[in-house]
Parts: structure tokens; sequence; C-alpha cells
């Protein structure tokens, strides 16, 4: 008995901390459109001077790149990137073990694996 009145007694003292410490959501949320709870606000929004065009984010990959041999690929800028599978349909070698063909553009580059060098690159394949 003296185990249970024991129980009663510390549950009645820890419930009204428990309530006291969670407030409630409709006033932190400012009626559900705030942040939720434990995010930051959002940042102010931009002046018409700082805006940057939706369109404008990815200009810089669709400019042709001037690759040269030694150089380290990226395949964000290279515009139309993709890995070369099947190059025996565009007239390539078979790469060596560790390299691999890829498309940046029109041209075809042979890139090694370790470091992203630029080994070779085969102009115009896929104009």
């Amino acid at each position: 008995m003296n185990r249970f009145v024991a129980a009663l007694a510390a549950t009645a003292l820890i419930a009204p901390v428990a309530q006291a410490q969670e407030p409630p959501r409709a006033e932190t949320r400012q009626e559900g459109r705030g942040p939720a709870p434990g995010k930051t606000a959002a940042a102010p929004p931009r002046s018409a001077a700082q805006a940057v065009p939706r369109h404008q984010y990815h200009v810089a990959a669709k400019q042709p790149h001037a690759w040269r041999v030694g150089d380290r690929f990226d395949r964000r800028a290279a515009p139309d990137y993709i890995r070369v599978v099947h190059v025996e349909h565009y007239g390539l070698a078979p790469p060596p073990r560790g390299h691999v063909w890829v498309r940046s553009g029109s041209d075809a580059l042979l890139v090694r694996l370790s470091g992203n060098l630029v080994v070779t690159i085969r102009p115009g394949v896929f104009s």
C-alpha cells in the first residue's frame, strides 16, 4: 500500500512539471503558419537587385568547356555529360583499365578514374 501511495504522489508532482515544459502548438507556430518547432525562420526575401532568375543558376554548365590534356575533369562543368558505354558505336578504342570515356558536349574525353585527369580528347565525336 505504501508503494502505491508513493507512486501516486510522485505522479501528481511530475505531471504539472511535464505539462509546463511543452508550450501549446498553435500559439508557438502562429496558428500553424510559422516554422516547425525547433526550426529557424526563413531568410528575408532578396531585393530585386540581389535576386537571381531561376534560369540562370546553371548557365555556366551549358557553355562548352575548353578541355586540355592534363586538366582535372569535373562533370558539373561538362555540358551533356554521360559515360560512354558502347565505345565501338562511336569509333572509340576500348578504354584501358582505370579509364573511362565520357561525353562533354560534342567531344569524347578519356578520363583516368584515379585523379579524374583528362588523358585524351576526341573532338566532334558526338556532332
